[in-house]
C-alpha cells in the first residue's frame, strides 16, 4: 500500500523462541524425526556431537541439492550453504519460516529438554544488508508463522511438551530507535546495532560489546558534527570537548565517558577479566541503545 510506514525491527523481534521437553531420549533419532518433519529443509550439524543443529528451507535445483549434498566438509557445506541462501533469499516471501534451530540443554531419563529458534527471511535479509526495513504486516506475518511453524514440529511431530512457549525475545524501543537512526542518515551505527544482535544471538558476547562500542563512537562523532565541532583523537576527549563548549552537562559526559569505557575494555578480545555473557551482553546492548536516543533528542 503506498505511503505505508516501513520499520526497521530488532532482530530479537523476529527470532521466536521456545523450550520443549520431548519424549524421546535418543539425540540422533530426535535430528531424524525432525528432518522428516521438516522435509524438504537441508540440515546442517553446528555441532551434533555438543546438540546444536540447524535446519534451512532453500528452493534448490536439483543440480544445486546434489552439489550441496557432496560437501561432506562441514566448514565448506556452511559456505556453500550461506552462498546459496543469499540468492535465493529475494525470492521469498519476507515473513516465511527460513531458519530452525535446535539446541539440546538437558538429558532426562524420560526424554530431551531443548531450546528452538525460527527464523523468518527478514532475518538473513537484515544480517546480509540486503534490506533492513518492512511493512509492519510482514514482521507480524513473520512472528506468527514462526510461532506455528515451532509448534507443528516440537508438538505434533514430536509429541513434545512446552515447557516456555513460542515468543519473541526481549526488546527495549529497539525499533523506533533503529527508525530514528536511519531518518537521521545514521545506516552504518545500524548496521553495528544489527551485527551486535546478530552476535548475541550466536553466544559471541565479546563481539556484540564490539558492535555497540562501535555504534557509540559512530553516533558521538555525528553529534559533534551536529554541533559544528571538529573530532579530536579520542572519544574521551570527544566527549571533553562537547563538555567544555557547553553541549553537555559535566555529569552525563562522564557518564558517557564510564558508558563507553565499559564497552572498550569488556567488548576487546585481548583485555583480561572475566568475558561478559548474555545478561551482560543485553545490558550492553540496552545501555548503548539508550544512549544513542538520548544523543538523537538532543542534537536531532
Amino acid at each position: 500500500m503506498s505511503g505505508e510506514r516501513l520499520i526497521s525491527p530488532d532482530l530479537n523481534s523476529i527470532v521466536i523462541k521456545a523450550r520443549y521437553k520431548i519424549p524421546e531420549t535418543d539425540w540422533n533419532k530426535t535430528i531424524e524425526n525432525i528432518k522428516e518433519a521438516l522435509s524438504p529443509w537441508i540440515w546442517t550439524p553446528f555441532s551434533v556431537s555438543k546438540g546444536a543443529v540447524g535446519f534451512y528451507y532453500l528452493p534448490l535445483s536439483p543440480q544445486e541439492s546434489q552439489e550441496l549434498a557432496s560437501i561432506k566438509e562441514p566448514q565448506k557445506h556452511w559456505e556453500k550453504l550461506s552462498g546459496l541462501m543469499y540468492k535465493k533469499l529475494k525470492t521469498l516471501r519476507k515473513g516465511y519460516p527460513v531458519e530452525f534451530r535446535l539446541v539440546l540443554e538437558q538429558r532426562l531419563p524420560d526424554g530431551l529438554i531443548v531450546k528452538v529458534d525460527c527464523i523468518p527471511v527478514m532475518y538473513h535479509l537484515i544480517t546480509k544488508s540486503v534490506e533492513r526495513e518492512f511493512r509492519e504486516q510482514s514482521i507480524q506475518e513473520a512472528q506468527i508463522e514462526c510461532a506455528r511453524l515451532i509448534e507443528e514440529v516440537m508438538e505434533g511431530a514430536l509429541g513434545g511438551q512446552e515447557i516456555t512457549p513460542p515468543m519473541v525475545g526481549p526488546t527495549i524501543k529497539r525499533t523506533e530507535i533503529k527508525s530514528k537512526l536511519l531518518n537521521l542518515g545514521l545506516n552504518k551505527v545500524v548496521d553495528a546495532l544489527d551485527v551486535a544482535e546478530q552476535h548475541i544471538l550466536q553466544n559471541k558476547y565479546p563481539d556484540a560489546l564490539g558492535r555497540c562500542r562501535s555504534a557509540f563512537e559512530k553516533t558521538i562523532s555525528w553529534t559533534l558534527g551536529k554541533c559544528g565541532l571538529e573530532e579530536t583523537d579520542s572519544i574521551a576527549h570527544n566527549l571533553d570537548r562537547l563538555k567544555s563548549k557547553g553541549f553537555l552537562d559535566v555529569d552525563t559526559a562522564e557518564m558517557l565517558k564510564e558508558c563507553y569505557s565499559y564497552l572498550a575494555r569488556v567488548g576487546t578480545p585481548h583485555e583480561k577479566g572475566a568475558e561478559p555473557g548474555l545478561l551482560e551482553a543485553h545490558l550492553s546492548l540496552n545501555v548503548t541503545l539508550t544512549i544513542l536516543d538520548y544523543l538523537m533528542s538532543r542534537f536531532g
